[in-house]
This record gives structure tokens, C-alpha cells and sequence, in this order.
């Protein structure tokens, strides 16, 4: 499944900035927005990476075309209810953070889009995340590469009739970045808090190899490649 999304997911900015698939119209086929057509009762729970339940936290449940169905706050139990409309579309269930991103995002699609039901989701899986801004200075006129090594600080997970048929949750993963000659070059990568990025620069004369803990919401570091 990693081949997936490392086809269609953009690193510059890693997913931290994952606002950019709620506008995904994942699944709609149609030329005009969806049609309301009842209403359902939505619920479901927030957990972290050992299950327990994580509260306070806003949930958004919106249409594949971003109509907004319901806004929940998760309670001390990370529980959320409410009723919302049904649409002729699938559905998309995220965790509201900072600056409108969505880095835990569930998305639906029925065969039979429900209608006068009570529909509980999967749990949603959340854990903190970095945005890690990476430099590298000091590099030769020689053409460089940069690979890195990280646990993915996103959530993402597809369902056709309630059956998961894609995911990538806070699991290892593996990219490359190929750097014209520079004296300097920067990106960055969201990584979950407490978690390392093993990094490698290579060129044809030279390889350095550092660790980097992701420790900080929002971290930068600056590596001198010599």
C-alpha cells in the first residue's frame, strides 16, 4: 500500500499539510454537488497509538464534495454522536488541528448510500506530529541525494461498504529527494513526536548519515554536509 500514496502524496511539505486532501473528491463521479437525501445519527471514538481514548478533540464530517454534515468534541471517553444529513456521495471523517489540517482523515463510500441510519465509524487513530524543516548547507557543486527514514506523522484510510481498502497510519516510511549542485536546499517532513528520521546525503564523493529526534511541534534542523 505504500506504493499508493507515494504515487499520489507530495513531500516537499510532507502531508503535514493534508488540508489538500479534504478537497479530494474521492469516489464522486458527478458534475454537480450531491443531492441531500435524509438524515443518519453518526458516531464514533478517538484513540491514540495504545488505544486510549483522546478527548477534546474536533471531529468534521463533511461530504466528499465539503458539505459540512456535523461538527463533534470528542468527550472524556473520546466519544462523538450527532445527527447530520446523508448525501448521494461518499463521506469524510478527519480530526481538526491547527491551521486546518486534517493529518487523521477517514474516507467512505457506500454501494447504497445510507439513509435513516446509525452509522458508527472505525475509531479514528490520532497521535501528535511533527513538522520537521530540514537544511542542508554547505554542499559541493556535485549533485546530491538526500534519503530518509520516518514514521509518517498522517492517519489515512479508505472504506468501500465499511471494508477498509487502503491505510497509511504512523507506519515506517522511506523517501528520496534528488538535489541539483547548491551551496544550500531545504524541506520538510511530518514525522510523529518521539520518533527519529535516520537521514542520509550522499554524492559522488561523499556520504553523511544523521539522526534527528523528533522531539518539537514544529522543528528545525540544519545540517552541514562536508
Amino acid at each position: 500500500m505504500k506504493s499508493i500514496y507515494k504515487k499520489t502524496i507530495s513531500f516537499s511539505l510532507v502531508i503535514f499539510f493534508c488540508s489538500s486532501l479534504i478537497s479530494c473528491y474521492y469516489g464522486w463521479k458527478g458534475d454537480d454537488d450531491p443531492n441531500v437525501i435524509g438524515q443518519n445519527t453518526y458516531k464514533g471514538s478517538l484513540i491514540d497509538l495504545q488505544g486510549n481514548p483522546v478527548s477534546n478533540k474536533t471531529i468534521i464530517l463533511e461530504s466528499n464534495f465539503e458539505q459540512k454534515i456535523a461538527e463533534f468534541i470528542t468527550d472524556e471517553n473520546g466519544y462523538f454522536e450527532g445527527e447530520g444529513n446523508s448525501y448521494d456521495t461518499g463521506i469524510k471523517l478527519g480530526v481538526k488541528e491547527e491551521f486546518n489540517q486534517y493529518l487523521t482523515e477517514y474516507t467512505f463510500e457506500y454501494s447504497n448510500y445510507p439513509i435513516g441510519e446509525s452509522i458508527e465509524f472505525p475509531p479514528l487513530i490520532y497521535t501528535p506530529t511533527s513538522s520537521v524543516s530540514i537544511k542542508i548547507l554547505n554542499n559541493s557543486e556535485l549533485d546530491y541525494r538526500v534519503d530518509y527514514n520516518y514514521i509518517i506523522g498522517v492517519c489515512i484510510k479508505n472504506f468501500e461498504n465499511n471494508l477498509e481498502v487502503d491505510s497509511l497510519c504512523y507506519e515506517e516510511f522511506d523517501d528520496t529527494i534528488n538535489f541539483e549542485s547548491d551551496n544550500s536546499k531545504s524541506f520538510s517532513i511530518g514525522a510523529v513526536i518521539g520518533t527519529t528520521i535516520t537521514l542520509t546525503i550522499s554524492n559522488s564523493d561523499n556520504s553523511l548519515t544523521r539522526i534527528i529526534n523528533v522531539d518539537e511541534q514544529n522543528q528545525e534542523e540544519t545540517i552541514i554536509f562536508e
